[in-house]
């Protein structure tokens, strides 16, 4: 199923096959082929509730992401890129320390 979402003016497909922002076809920025994402344990990061809470986004799961090949982020499989609440609502951990909550175009 393809989900993309648009992040200043870039846009991020997902597919089973791959996780990439779309860019130039020569681009190898941040592209993670074969992604298998891990459900991590319940937050502890206390730094990251206040800025889920702004984003509606209360409770939300945690999924770290891991690459056949490639990579997604500055992140490994153990840390949690990306939130998912309750409502369906999805959030993206970034370089800055930041979250960016996804919506579907």
């Amino acid at each position: 199923r393809l989900q993309v979402v648009t992040f200043m003016g870039r846009r991020l497909s997902f597919n089973h096959d791959q996780l990439a922002w779309k860019t130039s076809a020569d681009s190898t920025e941040d592209v993670c082929k074969g992604p298998v994402f891990h459900k991590l344990p319940a937050m502890s990061e206390a730094e990251l509730e206040p800025q889920l809470r702004k984003l509606g986004m209360e409770r939300a799961e945690r999924y770290g992401v891991e690459c056949k090949s490639g990579r997604w982020g500055p992140f490994d499989k153990e840390t949690p890129a990306f939130f998912l609440a309750k409502n369906g609502s999805l959030a993206l951990s970034w370089y800055d320390g930041g979250l960016l909550k996804l919506v579907r175009d």
